[in-house]
């Protein structure tokens, strides 16, 4: 998302309606967190995944 489309309501408005969790992702809480999970000893046994951190949007389609 741009900054000029966070700030588009209607725009803004049908994107959060198209994301099971209703709100738009933070490069530090969402995509963050999942960087330092793949980083840490936590995600050791995970190999050749592909990980998507959208809100569940991708599971809709």
């Amino acid at each position: 998302m741009t900054r000029q489309n966070r700030h588009n309501n209607r725009r803004s408005f049908w994107n959060l309606s198209k994301i099971p969790m209703r709100r738009l992702g933070g490069i530090e809480n969402d995509i963050g967190r999942m960087a330092l999970f793949l980083a840490s000893e936590d995600s050791a046994y995970m190999t050749g995944q592909t990980v998507m951190v959208d809100g569940g949007a991708t599971k809709l389609r």
